[in-house]
């Protein structure tokens, strides 16, 4: 578990990046609140959360570099999402459940080796999307209540987003600067989101979109059965450089900790990750028009539905994008058996074009494939059933 809000991480530095520490095992506790009477959730959480503070004290000695914090933090989800190969659960020692909270001591070990390996997957990921990710790239702002925090929370979500595929997002000093003194509360919408769009423009990060965020309590820690528990609220806006269009989303998260501050540490520190994964589900862009080299830029979100094998029906998709000149930004599969894929192109002038030359390149696999939702300019996204 964090043990400050102001986040005082752990990293080993490793060449570039991390260096790998001794095999080692032991006893680890995790712990999560039962939400909603969801035992079942309280428990994936509460091992999740074990898994999570053992990673923690493998790969760390405290660290304040942004870039370090950012690296620790995407080694350590990237362990804990896909743990099986990096750290063993060698014992179940102890579950329980008090009603309030379910709590879970697991005997796990971890070598040098697996960390290593894990270590290497995020930097080669960490190549990858600065390779090919030019588009939907991101600006970060994330305000929480506690000032002197926000800075810490908008490096947490440059890590987050970039643990969900999302390529060249960086947190924006200037937009922080602009949103801390006050302007955020000053400005209705109407005179903020230019002035936004005027700042970040002038700092030239190249970026499509701001994500402009804040984070507050929304039921600060209370004492329950020798433990805290916390309510945190994230609310994000992703703002386009050159469209009017807005998407907003918010989600809530509660955690549990030792110490009052621990516990709202660990409430915000989920509520982002959440907001993260919403977008990553929702595959949210803008969808921008922008004139380049005299070439109309288009920006959208195809939605697959009825897929039957992810893996040969996602191979298929990509495929059919590529021949339609459609370069792919970033993907993701749905809970019902949808795959959403951002891309952009300049062969088009519109975006029925875009969306008529990807159904007919589809239709030799699949072909029932219909569109069914006419996209057009201002349009979100476009939904494509293959059968």
């Amino acid at each position: 578990m964090k043990k400050s809000i102001f986040f005082t991480l752990c990293a080993l530095l490793l060449s570039n990046i991390f260096c790998a520490p001794p095999a080692s095992a032991q006893l680890v506790t995790g712990m999560a609140y039962i939400e909603n009477g969801n035992v079942v959730k309280a428990k994936e959480a509460a091992r999740r959360e074990a898994m999570r503070s053992f990673v923690e004290q493998q790969v760390g000695v405290s660290v304040n570099a942004e870039s370090e914090t950012e690296n620790f933090l995407l080694v350590r989800d990237h362990i804990v999402a896909k743990s099986e190969g990096f750290v063993i659960v060698k014992k179940v020692v102890k579950e329980s459940n008090d009603g309030v909270y379910f709590t879970v001591v697991l005997d796990l070990e971890a070598g040098a080796k697996p960390i290593a390996a894990a270590q290497m997957d995020v930097k080669t990921m960490l190549g990858a999307l600065d390779r090919n990710s030019s588009r939907g790239s991101m600006d970060i702002a994330i305000t929480d209540e506690n000032a002197d925090a926000t800075w810490d929370w908008s490096s947490y979500m440059v890590a987050a987003l970039k643990s969900q595929g999302f390529g060249r997002i960086k947190r924006n000093d200037a937009i922080l600067n602009f949103l801390g003194s006050g302007n955020n509360l000053r400005m209705n919408k109407l005179q903020l989101y230019p002035e936004l769009r005027r700042i970040g423009r002038m700092e030239g990060t190249g970026a499509k979109a701001i994500v402009r965020g804040s984070l507050r309590l929304a039921r600060p820690a209370q004492a329950a059965n020798n433990a805290y528990v916390a309510t945190a609220q994230a609310a994000i806006e992703i703002i386009g450089y050159d469209s009017n269009n807005v998407d907003a989303m918010t989600r809530y998260a509660t955690a549990v900790g030792m110490t009052a501050d621990e516990a709202e540490a660990n409430a915000k520190t989920l509520a982002l990750e959440e907001t993260a994964k919403g977008l990553a589900e929702q595959a949210a862009v803008t969808v921008q028009y922008e004139e380049q080299g005299g070439k109309r830029e288009i920006e959208t979100v195809f939605v697959f539905q009825n897929l039957y094998d992810k893996v040969g029906d996602s191979e298929t998709i990509l495929a059919a994008l590529e021949s339609a000149n459609c370069e792919v930004d970033r993907s993701v599969f749905g809970a019902d058996n949808s795959f959403s894929v951002a891309v952009y192109t300049q062969e088009y002038n519109k975006l029925q074009d875009v969306v008529r030359a990807v159904l007919q390149q589809l239709r030799s696999n699949y072909p029932n494939a219909i569109n069914e939702d006419s996209g057009d300019i201002g349009a979100t996204k476009t939904i494509i059933r293959l059968r």
